[in-house]
């Protein structure tokens, strides 16, 4: 669903350079209950890599949530989806919008400073995915994704692991479609 927490990401430390050099690849580490394999080592040509999962939404600056890809466990249903990146937020609430406690699914939702206001010309489909969450105060955007908290052994704190979407969305190529538009064809 969507490639959300499911890219790869390669950072390359340069010896020349203070910043890091990132390239990404869709949808190749993650979901291993689709049989699919993850290396958490680099590749051959760049051994001084790190390997990144990374996802979000468009809605939401893109890329909001992050986890680094050492190691991965043969029980692992996917890959962590991990914890948000800098001035964002991700939130796992109920249907009523409280917080869900660890291990429990809820719907994911973003927040913070990369947050869209809505969409171009369609209060309604804003209106549908966009809140203010009074208890929280803050705007947030529904995803449409969800997850639970997972504590973390080795940090002390949770991340959030990916379990699936609410709807029939898929994402091709890089564009979300939902299942029922290819069954009415």
């Amino acid at each position: 669903p969507g490639g959300r927490g499911r890219d790869r990401l390669y950072r390359e430390r340069r010896r020349d350079a203070d910043h890091p050099r990132l390239a990404g690849g869709h949808a190749a580490a993650a979901h291993l209950a689709l049989g699919q394999r993850v290396r958490p080592r680099p590749p051959a040509h760049c051994p001084e890599a790190e390997i990144y999962s990374l996802g979000g939404a468009t809605e939401a600056a893109i890329w909001s949530i992050y986890s680094p890809v050492r190691r991965v466990e043969s029980h692992w249903k996917s890959i962590p989806y991990g914890v948000p990146l800098l001035n964002q937020q991700l939130h796992v609430l109920d249907a009523e919008g409280g917080a869900c406690p660890d291990h429990v699914t809820g719907r994911l939702y973003i927040g913070g400073a990369g947050l869209a206001q809505g969409y171009w010309g369609d209060v309604e489909k804003t209106q549908a995915r966009f809140i203010d969450h009074a208890g929280l105060g803050q705007r947030l955007y529904y995803t449409g994704d969800l997850g639970c908290y997972r504590p973390d052994s080795q940090t002390g704190g949770v991340y959030v692991e990916f379990q699936g979407r609410e709807d029939h969305q898929v994402k091709i190529g890089g564009y979300r479609i939902e299942l029922g538009e290819i069954e009415a064809v």
